[in-house]
């Protein structure tokens, strides 16, 4: 998982742990001040019926008498006042319902009922034998008695009016929650991607660098905590350039400077084989010219090497390689010893513009013939074939290469399982400069179209 992922999660999910943290906290927050209301409200209550059941009860309200009775009572009565009416407000406001909260009941020393609320007898089925809270299944109780006239009163709120209120406060809470947390998920995702962005171009700007390309990092427009990264990747960059350009350097001077002396030891062998003829020590000369021979062909690879290293493939421009490809194909086809069978199909009809050195195209399809002629079957021709997808494959017969070496083959030194002479670098050089023009270099086993042999198509870019 990449650290802009772990970033952006673990942000996330810490967010969200303290924001539900924080809902948690202030749920039970609220709870308490709803329980701190609900007493309130049931004491202050308690207080206010107690006051009116001692002081302001009517005087010829018998025992007993329900709070019904006694406004069926009132209503009968003509000398009422506007004070009467005044003074049991509170009674009638909550013995005819119109309070959906509170129920209460009134009783006299004797443990009698005077007055009840109605739907009080479902919330007020238990007797309470002292004053102050209660708490059951169903209620919420407060009882309060006055020790002068013994009158005591019974408040209560059902418990689903406190548990519907904060269900309701949960909901309220929790619920945009869920929006705000996919926004704040949003916004850290975006702003982490925007932030992370510098290392992000830095890892890609890493990524392109390679043994060929040591372009130097620009580490000025980076952050502070990335400039020294970018900083010792030059250094080391500077430093790894300069090893490669010593050792290039050196390998082309040491194939160069041997190219004379080898061509020169290899005339005077070959002019000793001529005056030996088959007389004594023939054979030994003969070993003697096919050692200088390989030796020879040595030195033309680590030069082609070098210049492989050197970029050779790369090219800004198109330019028409089919003159090109025609001059390479005539020098096997017309060598004056041992000329080589190769069958040219131009199926492209048209000239071939490529975006690749001259030079490196004539070594990449050098070497595809040499490495052909030198592995495939004795006396069977090497056809190569221009593709109208812009493809060039060179194919031919002989063995079938097994899967397993197919992939190995454009490494260097890499030979494969063949008894055949070869320094194992035509395949590599030859990938390396296709892949430096931006082509691509494909090699199949057994070749297409063949029941054996061997195939390299060469996508040209």
């Amino acid at each position: 998982m990449s650290i802009t992922a772990r970033l952006i999660l673990s942000l996330s999910l810490l967010i969200t742990v303290f924001w539900l943290s924080a809902a948690m906290i202030a749920r039970s927050v609220f709870v308490e001040e709803v329980d701190e209301m609900l007493e309130d409200t049931l004491q202050g209550a308690g207080s206010r019926l107690l006051h009116a059941a001692t002081h302001d009860r009517r005087p010829d309200a018998g025992a007993g008498a329900s709070l019904e009775q006694d406004r069926d009572r009132d209503h009968d009565d003509d000398h009422d006042s506007e004070e009467s009416d005044d003074r049991f407000d509170d009674w009638d406001m909550l013995s005819d319902g119109r309070s959906d909260y509170l129920a209460f009941e009134v009783r006299d020393g004797q443990d009698r009922l005077i007055m009840r609320s109605a739907g009080a007898g479902e919330l007020l089925s238990e007797r309470r034998e002292r004053s102050g809270f209660y708490v059951t299944d169903d209620a919420l109780l407060y009882s309060i008695a006055d020790p002068a006239s013994r009158y005591s009163v019974t408040v209560a709120t059902a418990r689903s009016h406190r548990d519907s209120a904060i269900a309701e406060a949960t909901w309220a809470l929790f619920l945009p929650m869920v929006a705000l947390l996919a926004l704040m998920a949003g916004t850290t995702f975006f702003l982490v991607r925007l932030f992370m962005a510098p290392v992000k171009d830095l890892s890609t700007e890493l990524s392109k660098r390679g043994g060929t390309y040591l372009a130097p990092l620009d580490s000025a427009a980076l952050p502070s905590e990335l400039r020294p990264i970018a900083q010792s990747a030059n250094l080391l960059m500077q430093r790894l350039q300069k090893a490669m350009d010593a050792e290039r350097v050196f390998a082309a001077n040491s194939a160069h400077e041997l190219r004379t002396p080898i061509a020169g030891a290899l005339a005077q062998v070959q002019q000793l084989r001529a005056e030996i003829g088959d007389g004594k020590g023939h054979v030994r000369a003969a070993e003697i010219e096919g050692a200088l021979k390989r030796l020879a062909n040595l030195g033309t690879r680590l030069l082609q090497l070098a210049r492989a290293d050197a970029n050779l493939g790369q090219r800004q421009e198109r330019q028409n390689l089919t003159p090109v490809l025609q001059a390479v194909v005539s020098e096997f086809t017309g060598r004056a010893v041992s000329p080589l069978a190769v069958i040219l199909h131009d199926n492209l009809r048209q000239d071939l513009m490529v975006q690749m050195d001259a030079d490196a195209f004539a070594i990449v399809v050098r070497n595809l013939i040499e490495n052909a002629e030198r592995h495939g079957a004795s006396g069977s021709p090497i056809e190569i074939e221009v593709g109208a997808d812009w493809t060039i494959s060179v194919k031919n017969h002989g063995p079938v290469v097994s899967d397993e070496d197919l992939p190995t083959l454009k490494q260097r030194f890499q030979r494969g399982h063949s008894d055949a002479e070869g320094s194992g670098l035509g395949l590599a050089i030859a990938d390396k400069l296709v892949t430096q023009s931006g082509g691509v270099l494909t090699l199949m086993s057994p070749a297409r179209g063949y029941d054996d042999g061997f195939e390299a198509l060469v996508k040209l870019p």
